[in-house]
């Protein structure tokens, strides 16, 4: 891909998470997982820890996660078009942006054996989620805490995505404003 379509595809996926964020799209939704993170405080709040967001947009909502566990000490690795707009705010000391989609190669050129795994929503753009997540738990140390929001898309709903994922660059690259 060259520089100009990753251009296009990042500036889209820019304008996508800006209205999500504007609409406070599954602000609630992740309220039941957080409540229920308590426990994980002991284990992982004295330490280092590397955490892996697969899709994370901006990291807000995983940004409230990592504080929840009571983290001190974060390098985050955040997979996704959009850069992540949460540096400087503790707990997380580095952020290391891998931009594009998840894929196993990419991940494995940063060696990342991460102790928390969050993907949230994430999946329903997957071509194959179940294969996905099997190439991120291979990013894993042994006993890592494991978030996912788990959605398999049919295949034939797949299709009309790519579809329309293609479509949306193309018009996207012609009028911004129009797409």
């Amino acid at each position: 891909m060259n520089k100009t379509n990753i251009s296009i595809d990042s500036s889209i996926y820019e304008w996508l998470a800006q209205a999500q964020n504007t609409k406070k799209f599954g602000t609630k939704k992740y309220d039941l997982v957080l409540e229920n993170l308590t426990p994980f405080n002991e284990k992982y709040s004295s330490s280092k820890s590397d955490v892996l967001v697969v899709g994370g947009g901006n990291c807000e909502q995983e940004l409230s996660i990592i504080s929840r566990l009571g983290l001190q000490n974060v390098n985050l690795f955040a997979v996704d078009h959009v850069k992540p707009t949460i540096q400087g705010k503790a707990p997380i000391n580095k952020i290391h942006w891998i931009p594009g989609a998840f894929e196993k190669e990419l991940v494995s050129s940063y060696s990342i054996k991460a102790d928390i795994l969050m993907c949230l929503g994430t999946s329903r753009y997957f071509h194959n989620a179940l294969e996905i997540y099997e190439d991120m738990f291979e990013a894993m140390n042994p006993g890592a805490l494991i978030i996912v929001d788990f959605y398999e898309i049919p295949p034939l709903r797949r299709s009309i995505t790519d579809f329309m994922r293609g479509w949306l660059k193309k018009e996207w690259s012609e009028d911004s404003s129009q797409a």
